[in-house]
């Protein structure tokens, strides 16, 4: 669960970017710095530690970030740091990466497979989910040869689950949740 500060801060830098026409440069640094702590428990445990000091921390973030992002992002980073507040970075870079999203119509959208799909099975569905959702849809696609067949897809909250697996699971449920 993202905290309201973390969401306030993202919302608030996001404004920012869109009133200053910087919103796509800044959301290639806020991608990026996402992927950077996304890959790395090692430095989203070294923000919430409270035996840190800012000190550090601002100088370990400045060594990674400070030549790899805008000057906007980078300033942003600092102003998050001096208000105390790097134990939410992570949490504010997804909430703005949620709200960008959602600013610009883009649905991210999981999808579970048995095989991989062809390209021309993956523009068919990315056609049909962006008619289906009434947005532009990016897929996350994910294989897993235990599904057996077919295909499950989430969108949101709510998931289509069209697999092998789960038709077999409702058909043992069906012969065995009955009684003769």
């Amino acid at each position: 669960m993202i905290s309201k500060a973390a969401y306030r801060y993202a919302k608030s830098f996001l404004q920012f970017a869109v009133e200053n026409d910087i919103l796509s440069k800044v959301f290639e640094d806020i991608r990026d710095i996402h992927n950077t702590f996304t890959g790395s428990d090692e430095l989203r445990r070294f923000l919430k530690n409270s035996i840190i000091s800012q000190k550090k921390k601002r100088a370990v973030l400045e060594e990674l970030f400070k030549s790899n992002v805008s000057k906007e992002t980078f300033r942003f980073i600092t102003l998050v740091i001096e208000n105390d507040r790097e134990s939410l970075l992570p949490d504010i870079v997804k909430s703005f990466i949620e709200l960008y999203n959602e600013y610009k119509g883009i649905l991210e959208v999981d999808v579970f497979t048995a095989q991989k799909l062809s390209k021309t099975q993956e523009k068919n569905l990315n056609d049909s989910l962006n008619s289906y959702t009434g947005k532009s849809v990016i897929l996350s696609i994910t294989e897993n040869p235990e599904l057996m067949g077919g295909i499950a897809v989430r969108i949101e909250d709510t998931i289509i689950d069209g697999t092998v697996k789960h038709k077999l699971d409702q058909l043992k449920e069906t012969f065995f949740g009955t009684t003769v």
